[in-house]
């Protein structure tokens, strides 16, 4: 195929020019299964022309898989380690951007940097003078941007659908979205009146931590002693302030949920005190 011709003398304006007049041809795949922006990323100097004009096309499938590797154009992004050529697929792709087969990209982009992280600890001991370890040094920080990024779309896109489902997801992944986002905002902050399902996950989870604190004092704690108490009656103050916190920025901002968070602050006011 000429495309593949113009692909190989990385000839790449030809290649655009080809899929202008051809749009089909933007989901064109090697004879190994490859996808056209596989082998575009693949290439040591990447024709970001040609990443781009295939992100932004319409006819794009974010979701191709190659079913020999079972590789996915998200993975061929997420190995890139550049955000940018990852904004580009959420600004074009939303929301099928947030899903990667059959997990969450924001998994895909921490089992890559889990991976990049193991690498490094390894060559470190190995050899600590290894050049090659500032590079994949600064692969872990750019991959930990994009698991940043991720995480807060994500939780960005649960908030405005109401996708409780996704939390749940989040938090399997070990991505506490009760936790602030990267710009320091509290997700239960930007709650608003349609938000019900996320109002019922996020007071379920407080609930949940506070059983969690309990269960952990009275296993760790021996009988007869009381040593653990103050560390105890401090974690729980800590996490019912800051759940109370939540709830007032919430009676101030959405109204019709003014009458449920104020029973929700008075009946965490009254629940101050624990029996041990």
């Amino acid at each position: 195929m000429l495309l593949w011709q113009h692909m190989s003398n990385k000839q790449y304006g030809a290649v655009i020019d080809l899929i202008k007049s051809e749009p089909e041809l933007v989901n064109s795949q090697d004879k190994e299964g490859y996808s056209l922006l596989m082998v575009a990323l693949e290439a040591k100097e990447k024709p970001l022309d040609l990443v781009k004009l295939i992100l932004q096309h319409k006819q794009f499938n974010l979701s191709y898989k190659n079913t020999e590797t079972d590789e996915t154009n998200m993975d061929a992004i997420i190995a890139t380690a550049n955000l940018e050529i990852l904004k580009m697929a959420a600004h074009n792709h939303s929301p099928e951007y947030l899903i990667n087969g059959t997990q969450l990209t924001y998994q895909s982009v921490q089992k890559r940097l889990n991976a990049a992280k193991g690498t490094f600890e390894k060559r470190k001991v190995k050899d600590p003078n290894d050049p090659s370890n500032s590079n994949i040094k600064t692969r872990i920080e750019a991959l930990e941007k994009m698991a940043a990024y991720m995480r807060d779309a994500t939780i960005l896109h649960a908030i405005d659908t109401d996708n409780a489902q996704l939390f749940d997801r989040l938090e399997q992944a070990g991505a506490n979205p009760s936790d602030t986002l990267s710009n320091g905002t509290p997700p239960q902050s930007l709650l608003t009146a349609k938000n019900h399902q996320l109002f019922k996950w996020f007071d379920r989870s407080f609930e949940d931590s506070i059983k969690q604190l309990s269960g952990k004092q009275t296993k760790t704690r021996p009988s007869p002693a009381r040593e653990e108490l103050p560390r105890y009656e401090q974690s729980v103050q800590a996490l019912k302030e800051r759940h109370l916190k939540n709830q007032m920025k919430i009676m101030e901002t959405v109204p019709g949920k003014r009458g449920d968070a104020m029973d929700r602050v008075v009946t965490t006011m009254q629940s101050s005190t624990f029996n041990l």
